[in-house]
């Protein structure tokens, strides 16, 4: 029987330079300076350099590379960006901003989806998928097995899951940039 690895990993959806997101959410902020500090605050808060954080889209709405490579830089954490709508720049783009992956609109590892948009049903069934932790939705809730992770909902910090994976779904997913040997003790 293939061994199973516990890991926690941090979820969570920004929309960084979006000046819009504060009216049409009702964010407690004034500015987008406001809102960015507040986010990094409540990203480091609870997220240590060698955890993994995956971003579930629409990371950046705008903003100049070096402005938001100044944001990234400062977010703790293994980064994984799983591309939304918003983010129309190219996977080598958000690598330089400080991504240690990216992946296009859904990444699938076991029984877990993670995608920006919510995934049809169909595809989650055929892939024996049990879990698509999502962002895009802002404040809607779908249900089992759909769990919305906004920052709208989870409350501007990076929530904490724990998963079940295999090693080899996990070097799969990750791959040689992460050092998955540490989570098979």
């Amino acid at each position: 029987m293939t061994k199973q690895l516990s890991i926690s990993l941090r979820i969570l959806n920004s929309h960084l330079f979006h000046k819009n997101v504060i009216k049409y959410c009702n964010r407690q902020f004034e500015t987008l300076d406001e809102m960015h500090h507040h986010i990094i605050v409540a990203w480091n808060s609870v997220v240590k350099s060698d955890e993994i954080v995956i971003h579930l889209g629409d990371y950046i709405c705008g903003g100049s590379f070096d402005k938001i490579k100044e944001i990234t830089d400062q977010l703790n954490g293994f980064k994984i960006l799983i591309k939304g709508n918003h983010d129309r720049k190219s996977k080598t783009w958000f690598r330089k901003i400080g991504f240690d992956r990216v992946f296009k609109h859904r990444w699938s590892m076991g029984i877990y989806c993670f995608s920006h948009k919510p995934q049809d049903v169909k595809y989650l069934n055929e892939n024996g998928i049990r879990y698509n932790l999502h962002g895009h939705s802002h404040k809607h809730d779908y249900g089992d097995p759909f769990y919305n992770f906004c920052v709208d909902v989870v409350g501007y910090k990076p929530k904490k899951v724990e998963v079940n994976l295999t090693k080899e779904d996990l070097m799969y997913g990750l791959g040689r940039c992460f050092n998955y040997e540490k989570f098979n003790s």
